[in-house]
């Protein structure tokens, strides 16, 4: 049996897209296969927000997704479960030698990124977080004592100087490991996910089920 190559990460998580994404266009650029992967929480029904029309708009998004992965050579892997470890999993399924998400600036998130950090400096991988939200950080657009505006025009004025980067286009052919499980058929129309035959129960449709 031939060796499998080695692979990176791509870490989806609000940035469903592959037009413009900082993290995939540099997971693209290590010039191996790239895994682009999504983990659905595992907190359904313990969070008012987390209703039936929220996860009928996920199952849409992640259907567009997938759809436009395709035209890139990728395709989407969704896995249930909690990120670092089906991070840890995935890494060891597919030889990863790098992860890449964007970071996320909620402090919910930030505490999960410094668990994926330590993760993958436990593993000797690389871990490569990029800023991707938003056009400035926190810490770019300060006043003149260096300390955040607390007037809104002044603040405007500032983040207005600031140079811009360009949106970037899409990334290279992520040729996606052929191994790799198939991903949940999503209903771009109904919002209804269909798994093959699973082990354990589909994901998408007890999202969808018991919101």
């Amino acid at each position: 049996m031939p060796k499998r190559k080695s692979s990176v990460i791509h870490w989806f998580r609000r940035d469903l897209r592959i037009v413009d994404n900082l993290a995939l266009i540099h997971a693209a650029r290590h010039g191996l296969p790239v895994v682009p992967v999504y983990f659905l929480g595992t907190w359904r029904g313990s969070h008012a927000w987390t209703g039936p029309n929220r996860q009928h708009f996920l199952c849409g998004c992640l259907a567009s997704l997938a759809q436009n992965l395709e035209t890139i050579g990728g395709h989407l892997v969704i896995r249930q479960e909690d990120p670092v470890d089906g991070l840890r999993k995935l890494i060891a399924e597919t030889r990863a030698v790098a992860v890449h998400f964007n970071r996320d600036p909620d402090p919910f998130g930030k505490l999960v990124e410094m668990r994926v950090r330590d993760m993958c400096a436990s593993l000797g991988i690389e871990c490569h977080s990029h800023a991707d939200a938003t056009l400035h950080g926190p810490d770019d657009v300060l006043t003149q004592t260096n300390q955040p505006y607390r007037v809104y025009t002044p603040y405007s004025r500032n983040w207005l100087g600031l140079p811009k980067v360009p949106p970037l286009g899409k990334p290279a052919p992520l040729q996606t490991p052929a191994h790799l499980p198939p991903s949940p058929s999503l209903s771009l129309k109904s919002g209804v996910a269909k798994f093959p035959k699973p082990e354990s129960p589909n994901p998408v449709s007890e999202l969808l089920a018991n919101g």
